[in-house]
């Protein structure tokens, strides 16, 4: 029977040498980098799957105009997928009454697209707060 000692090509005191070790150690952090590139790739992509949309309001852009406050505002779809028909809800508070709403419609907004706009409003923006949320959307 045959032991590792009888194996051609090795002898019972011979140690690997330091190219042997050097190949063994770079073989090892080639595998380990590609097992860690494809869990990235896997549960940490760049795009979230689905919609995702964000909206902006840039209160620090604030035009006024004859006594009329034009506001900024984007909405952002970071997600891995469209929107079509994205309705967005703007309200105007005073305290906790809301005193104006608004309501955006969007009608495509593709995966990784953005949209500009301007909300409208006379009122003083000084004495209220705008808060904006998604309503609604549908996936194409």
């Amino acid at each position: 029977m045959a032991t590792e000692h009888d194996k051609p090509g090795r002898s019972p005191s011979r140690r690997r040498t330091s190219a042997e070790w050097a190949t063994l150690i770079g073989s090892v952090v080639v595998i380990a980098l590609l097992v860690g590139v494809a869990l990235y790739e896997h549960f940490g992509g760049d795009e979230p799957h689905g919609v995702r949309i964000a909206v902006d309001l840039a209160l620090d852009q604030v035009d006024v105009r004859d006594d009329i406050n034009y506001v900024p505002f984007s909405a952002v779809n970071t997600g891995s997928d469209p929107a079509q028909d994205v309705v967005i809800h703007v309200e105007i508070k005073k305290g906790e009454e809301t005193v104006e709403e608004s309501t955006l419609e969007i009608a495509f907004l593709p995966n990784g697209g953005s949209v500009e706009g301007e909300l409208v409003t006379r009122l003083d923006l000084s004495l209220h707060t705008i808060e904006a949320r998604v309503a609604s959307f549908q996936t194409p």
